[in-house]
């Protein structure tokens, strides 16, 4: 499990933030679970920059068939200041 886990966080990490403004997909925190897996195939397919949530998605798809992975719902927030 150590090691699925290592190979995920390594296929994630390369790749790029997307720094560009341009939304290559369209991620909602509020769907399907179908649809989460279906955006992250396009992730993967598409290896185009992603943001926070597209990584996310990306991280439940790969570690989809790790049985005894416990997972923890977050909540997150971007403030810009200035």
């Amino acid at each position: 499990t150590a090691e699925k886990i290592a190979l995920v966080q390594k296929c994630v990490r390369a790749f790029e933030y997307n720094f560009t403004g341009k939304e290559y997909y369209n991620p909602d925190k509020r769907m399907p679970l179908q649809r989460v897996m279906n955006l992250a195939k396009a992730v993967l397919n598409k290896a185009l920059p992603i943001k926070c949530l597209e990584a996310t998605m990306l991280g439940i798809y790969l570690t989809r068939d790790i049985a005894d992975l416990a997972r923890v719902p977050l909540r997150f927030g971007t403030v810009v200041q200035g």
